[in-house]
């Protein structure tokens, strides 16, 4: 019986889309995980590879790396052999420009106090001896 690896790489051995997909999954792994989670999708169509983006700053950075990232791509391509004859000609970077929910406010801290507020004073300073028993009284009276 064959291994799993091997049916699926017959299965997909065809498809230029299943191969171009690999392809640039392997392209962004080695890429930090901030322009990692940038990236919405990505698609290799005519040469062209079409990055969406979900921040402005990020295709500044994709921008900046764009020399460094086709000679990458077309390393991959050649060494990996996954796309065939696959050449990366230019990037087309779009933006996404939609606002995400922000994430609600974390709720406040609730919880049942476990002192009873039963504590020798033995402090000497005032300032320090006045400090404790206001404390005594509001845990006294969250005890309640």
């Amino acid at each position: 019986m064959k291994d799993a690896k091997t049916v699926i790489d017959h299965l997909f051995s065809s498809n230029i889309r299943w191969r171009q997909h690999r392809l640039i999954r392997a392209l962004f792994a080695p890429l930090p995980k901030p322009m990692q989670e940038a990236v919405r999708f990505a698609k290799l169509q005519n040469g062209v590879l079409t990055i969406q983006l979900n921040s402005p700053t990020m295709k500044a950075e994709f921008n900046y790396k764009r020399a460094l990232l086709k000679s990458i791509f077309n390393m991959l391509a050649k060494e990996t052999n996954l796309c065939g004859d696959c050449e990366l000609l230019d990037f087309r970077l779009l933006v996404d420009y939609t606002r995400r929910a922000a994430p609600p406010p974390p709720a406040e801290l609730v919880y049942e106090e476990q002192s009873n507020g039963s504590f020798a004073n033995r402090a000497e300073n005032e300032r320090v001896s006045a400090a404790l028993e206001r404390i005594r009284v509001i845990i006294k009276a969250r005890r309640r």
